[in-house]
């Protein structure tokens, strides 16, 4: 007796192909997500990525490994770059570089802000800033509020100095024709000169904590003292000596422009007098070296900002690359051509972040 075969119909015959089929796209989008869930953890955590490239650029050394293993503080590295396509490259490839030393270690954070698109960002990171220098800058801040303070008491001084000339030229017994007269008149001109110097130098200094969310301090102290200076140091005693007192002591002068101008050298002594205690404080004021670098770093295109357990500091992008050297002769064109800018990136920023917590560094274990 003779088996039958079967034999599929082409009905069937499509319903087991298209089966397997599905059969197989499902396994090989189970194997696809696997292999990015493995890729993307070990990627996040740091135990296995590939840098096939051949000077090993996206590789930290073993050094650099081991100068992170030994911190105990921890570290933010923040990138301020802008979005140009001109230093695109660049950008990416010292951002890149900070991602690995976040992999690395733990102790090691990082953030990119673009100053120019992301604002409040910036402003928020700017505001952190401030307030680590917070308490060392305290000093140098009241000095300047005081200082800023003598300023507008200086000012209003002025005027009232210059109102007392003023009364002095309307002695009738002072002649139009009168040298002395012309001599008194100037020396008005002068003190109003001055106090309208001294009311632009207030107003621009005054606004110096109104606009960025990191003053000029040391900015505001140097302007404050120069225009203490200018007054006390030079206007005055000029004036006292050139004008006001050889009038003063003239006894062809009028009695009244006598008394007025006796009145303006004792206000004038008064008020620089009263300014010395002022001028001695502030010869003893320091500003915060660490700030002000940070301040000019931060004005420069595209800074790198180092935060470390007490210190903060900043380089700029261009800073992380070494230009090609240029020679003389008739291969200098091609030379240029094949020569690219080294980068090093990571042995400035271990460097940095090494010297900057020199003290926190675990000592290597000792061998017996």
């Amino acid at each position: 007796m003779t088996t039958p075969i079967n034999v599929d119909t082409q009905g069937q015959r499509r319903v087991k192909y298209g089966i397997n089929v599905a059969i197989a796209i499902v396994a090989a989008v189970a194997v696809a997500m696997l292999v990015n869930w493995i890729s993307y953890r070990n990627f996040r955590t740091g135990a296995m990525r590939w840098d096939l490239t051949s000077t090993r650029q996206y590789s930290l050394s073993p050094l650099t490994r081991k100068v992170l293993d030994r911190f105990e503080g921890e570290f933010q590295l923040v990138t301020l770059f802008d979005a140009s396509d001109s230093s695109r490259e660049d950008t990416q490839r010292a951002r890149d570089l900070i991602e690995e030393y976040m992999r690395a270690s733990s102790k090691v954070t990082a953030q990119h802000i673009i100053p120019a698109t992301e604002l409040t960002r910036y402003q928020t990171f700017e505001e952190m800033l401030h307030d680590r220098f917070k308490a060392r800058l305290e000093p140098l801040d009241k000095l300047n509020e005081k200082g800023l303070a003598a300023l507008k008491t200086a000012r209003t001084q002025l005027l009232n100095q210059q109102a007392i000339i003023a009364d002095a030229l309307k002695d009738t017994a002072l002649k139009e024709n009168d040298p002395r007269r012309a001599g008194i008149f100037q020396t008005e001109r002068f003190f109003q000169s001055q106090g309208d110097v001294l009311g632009k130098a207030i107003e621009t200094i005054g606004a110096y904590k109104t606009g960025p969310k990191l003053p000029n301090y040391s900015g505001a102290f140097m302007a404050i003292r120069e225009m203490l200076e200018a007054l006390d140091v030079n206007f005055y005693p000029q004036i006292l000596k050139s004008r006001v007192t050889p009038l003063a002591d003239d006894s062809r002068t009028p009695m009244m422009v006598q008394d007025g101008l006796m009145k303006l050298r004792d206000q004038i002594n008064g008020a620089m007098a009263q300014r010395k205690p002022l001028f001695l404080e502030m010869g003893q004021a320091t500003n915060v070296p660490e700030y002000d670098a940070l301040l000019t770093r931060l004005t420069q295109p595209n800074p790198l900002v180092i935060i470390g357990p007490d210190e903060v500091m900043a380089i700029n992008l261009n800073e992380l690359f070494r230009a090609p050297t240029q020679s003389d002769g008739e291969n200098k064109e091609k030379q240029e051509e094949l020569e690219e800018k080294q980068f090093l990136g990571e042995e400035r920023l271990t460097g940095i972040m090494a010297r900057m917590t020199i003290t926190q560094l675990k000592p290597p274990p000792m061998v017996v």
